[in-house]
């Protein structure tokens, strides 16, 4: 009876260790999770779209521009003050970019009053007076995950959350007066202008364009997808199962498929990522001798594309 007694004691204590042991593993999972948690908040803090490391960068991004453009005030002063205070001259401004930024930077100051420096962040418009204007920010330098090459990101245009344009080199800027809602214009160095055309990054999650689901795309670089949706988007305009695909040098222009792939991706990736596409404003022509008909001129000047040309 005793050892019968002894025997049910023994297996009580055995449950016990059996739950304690229990209770342990689900508190050591439960830790383990915690600290997952944790964790995550603490890689967002760091470096979430606001996260330290974001807003640090971001800081920093700002001090260049500010030291920029205290550099190019620096030398407009000083090419004011060895024109006594007269006005610019393309001299005496070309002479104090050269002091201040380096000799090689000379190049980078167009015009012959109002002129234009292409900095290394920003574009500026020195005026006579030696009034600044800054006509666009060049953003940080970066090399694309696809190829490896490095790109310049051109920013500060009016955007929304469905579309962002671009400038696409420092040689263009915003044309005065233009936005969004009545027509975004850029023009380069040239004269010619072109305007934004909207395709909003919000369609590709449309199951209007995107077939359901069936062709949304997973990022970027899923081409095949984003044109399906984009000619879905453009129904009435183009034909769903029209392919554009190279043919012959002579038809497209260019040597073989893999070289008019390459572009025709890289457009189709543009587009996604930034919402719409620029496109050439309207005309095409000489700008000082307009013509109506074309000849065998070979030594013709570069043509422009502008609004409303022959005006």
């Amino acid at each position: 009876m005793e050892k019968t007694k002894k025997l049910k004691n023994f297996d009580k204590k055995k449950q016990r260790r059996r739950k304690q042991k229990g209770i342990t593993l689900i508190a050591l999972v439960i830790t383990i999770i915690v600290l997952l948690i944790l964790a995550g908040v603490s890689i967002a803090t760091l470096t979430g779209e606001n996260g330290v490391l974001t807003k640090a960068g971001n800081a920093r991004e700002q001090t260049k521009d500010a030291e920029e453009g205290e550099r190019v005030k620096l030398a407009v002063a000083t090419a004011l003050s060895d024109n006594l205070g007269e006005g610019l001259t393309t001299d005496t401004l070309t002479d104090a970019i050269g002091k201040e930024f380096g000799e090689d930077k000379k190049g980078n100051l167009k015009g012959t009053g109002p002129w234009t420096y292409e900095g290394e962040r920003k574009n500026y418009t020195i005026e006579t007076t030696g009034k600044i204007k800054e006509t666009g920010k060049i953003k940080e330098t970066g090399k694309t995950e696809e190829t490896g090459k490095t790109e310049e990101t051109i920013g500060s245009l009016p955007s929304t959350e469905y579309t962002t344009p671009y400038l696409p080199s420092n040689k263009f800027s915003q044309k005065e007066e233009t936005t969004l809602e009545t027509g975004l214009v850029i023009q380069d160095n040239n004269g010619n202008s072109y305007v934004w055309i909207e395709v909003p990054k919000n369609i590709y999650n449309d199951e209007t364009y995107n077939d359901n689901g069936y062709d949304k795309p997973s990022g970027a670089g899923d081409y095949e997808n984003i044109e399906s949706v984009l000619k879905r988007y453009l129904h009435g305009n183009t034909t769903i199962g029209y392919k554009d695909l190279w043919l012959s040098e002579e038809q497209h222009g260019f040597a073989s498929s893999d070289k008019y792939n390459e572009l025709k991706n890289k457009m189709l990736k543009s587009v996604y990522e930034n919402g719409g596409f620029w496109i050439g404003q309207y005309e095409m022509g000489i700008l000082d001798n307009p013509r109506t008909s074309s000849s065998g001129d070979s030594d013709l000047p570069t043509p422009v594309c502008k609004c409303r040309f022959a005006n």
